[in-house]
């Protein structure tokens, strides 16, 4: 596995928020082997010099060298998550990660960070579809996301466009890991598929941890 230059940056990994589609917290997903997403993602995450773990109010998740957060601004979706983490941050700029999202690595978040010029937002977009639920934040970013909350405006993606933004398009060899679950019938699906490549592939039960 490729080495990963350690950036000088935070990542949140998010785990709050219910899903009505899914039907329970999408903390709570799973794969195959009975581990949650956000541990897997929190272990691929962990070169990263300034860690946090995002939640609810009422979420009591943990994961060693993470900090937790808990929401500074409930009921206001993934724009206070991560306006919350933004302002815990001890280093500028924030990757930011859902936990539905079981196929991100540490190398991409890696390529991401290595493709970032300065910008307030980095986002990454698959076939121009926008992924701001793994992108780079700066903390230039506060004052826009607070303003939005004043007036209301929840939603991530208008809050970017106030900003000095960089959309960066994803190679396709890449884009495995935008793979984002939002039903039981995909996480199904996905832990199925995940069975069968690891049984084909002769693959451990976890995934390896980055080399840094």
């Amino acid at each position: 596995m490729a080495n990963i230059i350690v950036p000088d940056a935070a990542v949140a990994v998010l785990t709050g928020g219910r899903s009505s589609r899914m039907g329970f917290p999408k903390a709570e997903l799973k794969d195959s082997a009975g581990r949650r997403f956000f541990e897997a993602l929190a272990e691929q995450l962990s070169f990263f010099p300034c860690r946090y773990l995002s939640m609810a109010l009422d979420q009591h998740y943990e994961y060693p060298g993470f900090i937790p957060l808990r929401d500074e601004y409930p009921g206001t979706g993934p724009l206070g998550a991560i306006l919350t983490a933004l302002g815990h941050a001890e280093k500028d700029p924030l990757f930011v990660i859902a936990c539905d999202m079981p196929a991100f690595t540490g190398e991409e978040a890696g390529r991401i960070f290595a493709d970032y010029r300065g910008e307030d937002a980095l986002i990454p977009a698959v076939n121009g579809r926008w992924q701001p639920l793994a992108a780079l934040y700066s903390r230039r970013m506060i004052p826009v996301f607070r303003e939005c909350l004043e007036k209301g405006d929840l939603r991530l993606r208008n809050a970017i466009m106030k900003s000095a933004y960089r959309l960066c398009e994803v190679p396709e060899e890449h884009r495995f890991n935008y793979l984002n679950l939002n039903t039981p019938e995909e996480l199904q699906e996905y832990q199925v598929s995940l069975g069968h490549f690891r049984d084909n592939a002769g693959l451990p039960e976890e995934r390896e941890k980055p080399a840094v």
